[in-house]
């Protein structure tokens, strides 16, 4: 169901595409694992819970589904008819093929004897002369059991049509044998990568050695959904109680930023956040290096602690968004999703009251008018 809103002063049926026509887009399955998504899972269900979850899924649903169709079409094509391209039977018996390879040895025995020639042998010389003496042995051995035959013109013409008919049968087999690989090593991609995070979890004090019970770390990252790891690691290493209000709302800024290009006043001022925020920095690249590349890999940018720190320092809004040069819709949603990792880490540390007030101011200093005008 599409639901449009239309100004029919100026709506018009040739303006308005008839979306019904339209080429359906397929629907892509994104299922990714998290650290809290691991983390929730060991702890709060059984092996075989998990393994139903983890195989259950739609992504798992969609790669099911293909690997079955590409199988269907291996056994179609397997059960076809497929003649071969002459009477001539194996690809060396071929007079085409043959002369090739033959022509190959000819060259070959030409260096040979250039070489031998030669009073001086390099060490790279005699390695060429190895390989050379080594593919010249390959080459006899295929030939010589193999009649010498000559092909007439009709024969040729048969030959090229049945081998293309072949070569397209054959790459359409390969391409549904590639397929079925494809979808059956994602797959069990999934449940693998469950694993390595789950060790990863215990290598670092996250679950215990059981993989079943949540650390301390283990229960902060849990109820925290963006950046978690990098936000607990923030927690534990004390950054956080050391801090103020805006340095704490600046370094959830730098969690939520995305990637993108930015310009050179932000670059610049980027460079210029106090050492807090570039504590902060410190942990994240310490966090990045200890995190395996198969892995899900922290974020953080500098210009986005950078901004958020303008966001609440500026005395009026429209200073802000001239300052930052960002239009009002990505201020505003930059702002709310600030304050949604906000509300997540006041749930993750209920049970310090101290740091849990100042999360709270922090979000309050985020919250403007302007960003919270029709929540």
């Amino acid at each position: 169901m599409v639901i449009v809103r239309a100004d029919y002063q100026y709506f018009s049926e040739e303006r308005f595409p008839h979306w019904p026509e339209k080429t359906a887009e397929a629907i892509r399955s994104h299922f990714t694992l998290s650290f809290n998504s691991v983390v929730n899972l060991a702890a709060h269900h059984t092996d075989e819970q998990v393994d139903k979850i983890l195989s259950h899924n739609f992504k798992a649903y969609q790669q099911q589904r293909e690997s079955e169709q590409a199988r269907l079409q291996m056994e179609s094509l397997t059960t076809q008819d497929v003649l071969p391209r002459c009477s001539v039977f194996g690809e060396d018996a071929c007079p085409a093929n043959r002369q090739a390879l033959e022509k190959e040895l000819r060259k070959i025995l030409i260096k040979l004897k250039t070489w031998e020639q030669q009073e001086f042998k390099s060490e790279r010389l005699r390695r060429r002369i190895e390989l050379a003496q080594e593919r010249k042995e390959e080459i006899q051995q295929r030939t010589q059991v193999l009649p010498k035959l000559r092909c007439n013109r009709q024969d040729r013409l048969i030959c090229q049509q049945r081998n293309s008919e072949t070569k397209g049968h054959n790459l359409s087999f390969r391409k549904a044998e590639e397929k079925l690989n494809r979808a059956q090593n994602r797959i069990q991609e999934i449940g693998k990568s469950y694993e390595e995070m789950v060790q990863f979890l215990i290598e670092h004090q996250y679950l215990g050695e059981d993989g079943k019970t949540m650390m301390p770390r283990g229960t902060a990252l849990a109820k925290l959904h963006v950046e978690e790891l990098l936000v607990t690691e923030w927690l534990y290493e004390g950054l956080l109680h050391r801090v103020n209000e805006v340095e704490l709302a600046a370094l959830i800024g730098g969690v939520v930023m995305e990637d993108g290009r930015f310009e050179q006043h932000i670059i610049h001022g980027a460079k210029s956040v106090s050492e807090s925020l570039r504590e902060g920095a410190d942990i994240f690249k310490r966090v990045r290096d200890m995190v395996p590349a198969k892995l899900p890999q922290p974020h953080f940018r500098l210009e986005g602690c950078w901004l958020m720190k303008l966001l609440v320092e500026a005395p009026e809004w429209h200073t802000f968004l001239s300052m930052a040069n960002m239009a009002e819709g990505d201020a505003i949603a930059f702002a709310r999703r600030t304050m949604d990792v906000l509300r997540q880490l006041t749930r993750a540390v209920a049970d310090d009251d101290s740091l849990r007030k100042k999360v709270g101011r922090a979000q309050d200093l985020v919250a403007r008018p302007e960003v919270v005008a029709g929540l």
